[in-house]
């Protein structure tokens, strides 16, 4: 580690850097990477981006741009859709059946095609095979025959791919054989062990189990985003456990202090601010029925309480106001829309309780939603259901932090007696903001400890 002050020495000079969600693209998973680049770029480093022009089912927003340095030299390869490439070639128009919606980073949404034909259990296989490990191979298939010579010519001292998209680290594996140097797979969430990974076809379990073996035997470090998400790979390789370094999600302090610093409105509700996408069992479901519950036994509660959710505007297709209308709490929804992530930071802010609605069943107990460091930092309290609530704890050796509570079974009767308990709060003003950070989960830590685990595999070589 340098200390301030300290000139450094740089042992690497140039890093490529492989994802495929890069700004303007406006999704969680760009922070990390977007704060690594910065990081990077002020320490002298020379820094290539490897990544794709906003996918047309993401939002974007320009603002983020504005963080990138100009010095970093971004190379965007458009995407090459191969299914319907395959189709042209052979002639069919349909025979693939149509494009995939949903999690891109999951084939779940392939395995649940409704079978057209006869023949569509074959259909749905082949098709499968040309999604994998993602929707965004084409991409990499793309990258590899434009911009291999590019990547020579820049010769990195080391190679960095992020998730999400498993095919940043397959673009990765294929480019490390072209330039021989080391690699850094940033895992962040699991692979086998992520929820959303399901598979009708054993072949494709069984490619998908080889695919992230070959990933960890020739990586030479593969970073987590929690010490769950670590041990789960350790399980699976022990002895590949020195391979794998835990380096946990953070906020941006600069920005989060903008955004205290600027007053905040006076509320005349209780504000529940949830930011992000509602998407398979991360379900607003549960928490829309408490809301109706609550109001069912507090009429007063009807015109007291809001929930605002900040971001798409639907779960799984359906609109979120329609999905409240059936449980009879319309009237207690907000709904923004997608925001500029400042915007977001502001309307978490400026709420009362910030909620972080998590995975839940097999597994989702590995991951911590990337906003709760932000609700963390912004000193909002929070209200976490679901599985993120053991690895939250984890974080803070098993004891949360005051004004943090925790449900870890998201059901209607816990959900209703915390807003019960919140709202009596509200009403007597005695609802007061989480305790100050005490734990560095600032992006400041975070991008040196990957800097540090990319300068440890530069030297490896």
């Amino acid at each position: 580690m340098r200390l301030a002050g300290e000139t450094p020495v740089l042992r690497m000079k140039r890093i490529l850097f492989i994802t495929t969600c890069f700004p303007p693209t406006n999704a969680t998973g760009i922070h990390r990477g977007v704060a690594l680049v910065r990081h990077l770029a002020a320490c002298g480093y020379e820094v290539m981006v490897l990544t794709m022009p906003p996918a047309p089912d993401m939002d974007s927003d320009a603002g983020l741009l504005s963080k990138i340095p100009a010095g970093v030299q971004v190379l965007r390869v458009p995407m090459l859709d191969v299914t319907r490439t395959v189709k042209r070639w052979l002639g069919h128009r349909d025979a693939c059946g149509p494009r995939d919606a949903g999690d891109p980073s999951s084939l779940r949404f392939v395995a649940a095609r409704t079978p057209a034909s006869r023949g569509a259990g074959w259909v749905d296989w082949c098709s499968a095979w040309l999604q994998f490990p993602d929707s965004r191979v084409g991409w990499c298939v793309k990258s590899l025959m434009t911009h291999r010579g590019a990547v020579r010519r820049f010769r990195p001292d080391v190679v960095y791919s992020t998730a999400p998209m498993w095919s940043s680290h397959l673009l990765a594996m294929a480019l490390r054989r072209t330039i021989r140097r080391p690699w850094v797979a940033d895992c962040r969430d699991p692979w086998r062990a992520n929820p959303f990974r399901v598979f009708r076809h054993r072949s494709h379990a069984w490619m998908d189990a080889n695919l992230e073996g070959m990933m960890v035997r020739r990586a030479s470090a593969v970073i987590c985003n929690t010490p769950g998400v670590r041990r789960d790979f350790v399980t699976r390789y022990p002895r590949a456990a020195d391979k794998f370094v835990a380096i946990p999600n953070g906020f941006d302090a600069s920005e989060v202090s903008e955004v205290r610093a600027s007053p905040r409105p006076a509320n005349g509700h209780l504000r529940l601010v949830h930011a992000g996408v509602f998407y398979g069992t991360r379900s607003p479901a549960a928490l829309l029925e408490a809301l109706a519950a609550l109001a069912a036994e507090d009429a007063a509660a009807r015109n007291e309480v809001r929930l605002m959710q900040v971001g798409p505007a639907d779960f799984e297709g359906r609109p979120l106001a329609e999905l409240a209308g059936r449980f009879g709490v319309a009237d207690m929804l907000e709904l923004t829309g997608p925001l500029s992530h400042r915007a977001a930071l502001r309307a978490v802010y400026e709420g009362d309780v910030a909620v972080a609605v998590s995975q839940t069943g097999a597994h989702g107990d590995l991951q911590v939603p990337r906003k709760f460091y932000e609700y963390y930092g912004l000193g909002r309290r929070v209200l976490a259901t679901g599985g993120c609530c053991g690895a939250i704890r984890e974080l803070f050796d098993g004891v949360p932090p005051a004004g943090v509570r925790l449900i870890d079974e998201p059901t209607v009767p816990a959900l209703t007696s915390a807003l019960r308990e919140t709202l009596g709060q509200w009403r007597r003003g005695e609802l007061r903001d989480a305790a100050e950070a005490t734990m560095d989960f600032s992006e400041t830590r975070m991008t040196r400890d990957i800097e540090r685990t990319l300068e440890t595999a530069a030297n490896s070589q």
